[in-house]
């Protein structure tokens, strides 16, 4: 994280006069959170539900005037049965006054959700507080509200900026769950899901393959090229299965047999399903730029960059 020469200036005046630097400790916390959201996401990738035996460094880079702030943080990612932690106090099963104010606040905001196209300040505020993640299908609802309304007002346009960083702090199989089960919900919320996908390395060749018969073609060549932090074995047989399920699109240009008069010999004519015309079955076509497969040029692009990933994959985990 940088730290401008303005923040480590105030920094140093407070340190003088026997303050706590609030902006210097601000990008420490920034730094730190990063950090642990990164060791969260690269566990979840892994199949851990917990991480252990956390240590964290704090390190300061300098030169040219230049300073950079470095958080490390390292543990050993577990599977754990999880079961229902409770606080004893003596013999006496009991819970914590967070644990309490945290299922008040979450029975407050889902019913506050309910048809609604944008959340004031505060209530987001209590949501990021108490990470209310129970909350995400009705903050997606929310959202798409927002976008398809086409928000006016400063609240419901913080709203769609606000959401995008709540989806960075679910974990990886949260946020693959919301918005893979999502995208079909309207062509709007799809697009902006995509880029939400594409934005958190959320690809799940798991996810895209369930959705095959369900999604279009076009939104499938979206995902495949859209990618995730840590790929394991398990990647590759879905994505073979991907790659095979668009390969055999039925073909969408067509032979007509037309006439040009009434004794002229007829002649095969290759349409494409615009109606236009096409040079050859294997071709593109001249008006929508389709070739047989329904696919443009650049979509084919993707696609075989797409088997390429497969193939160097492969390669990658022999050795």
């Amino acid at each position: 994280m940088g730290v401008n020469l303005v923040k480590e200036f105030f920094a140093s005046f407070s340190d003088v006069f026997g303050g706590v630097s609030g902006r210097y400790t601000e990008e420490m916390n920034k730094a730190l959170e990063v950090a642990k959201k990164q060791l969260m996401e690269k566990a979840s990738s892994m199949g851990a539900n917990a991480v252990v035996g956390t240590h964290i460094d704090y390190d300061e880079l300098s030169g040219k005037e230049k300073s950079m702030l470095m958080v490390s943080i390292v543990g050993t990612a577990v599977v754990v049965d999880v079961s229902e932690e409770k606080v004893v106090v003596g013999d006496t099963p009991g819970v914590t006054n967070d644990e309490l104010r945290r299922m008040i606040e979450l029975t407050r905001i889902k019913k506050a959700c309910e048809g609604k196209s944008f959340l004031p300040q505060a209530t987001l505020e209590v949501i990021d507080k108490y990470q209310l993640v129970e909350l995400a299908p009705s903050l997606l609802d929310i959202y798409q509200n927002a976008i398809e309304k086409d928000a006016k007002i400063s609240m419901e346009y913080d709203y769609i900026a606000w959401f995008p960083s709540f989806i960075e702090r679910l974990t990886y199989d949260d946020a693959v769950d919301l918005l893979y089960n999502n995208l079909e919900k309207g062509v709007l919320l799809r697009d902006k899901i995509v880029t939400l996908i594409d934005k958190n390395h959320l690809f799940s060749p798991q996810k895209i393959q369930q959705l095959l018969e369900s999604i279009s073609n076009s939104v499938i060549i979206s995902l495949i090229s859209t990618n995730k932090k840590l790929y394991t074995a398990s990647d590759i047989a879905p994505m073979e299965k991907i790659v095979e399920y668009l390969e055999n699109t039925p073909s969408s240009h067509f032979v007509e047999e037309t006439k040009s008069g009434l004794f002229s010999k007829e002649s095969t004519v290759i349409r494409c399903k615009c109606g236009s015309k096409v040079g050859s079955v294997d071709g593109y076509c001249g008006s929508c730029g389709s070739n047989k497969c329904g696919f443009t040029k650049n979509e084919v692009t993707v696609i075989e960059e797409f088997k390429q990933s497969i193939s160097y994959l492969k390669s990658l985990m022999k050795s």
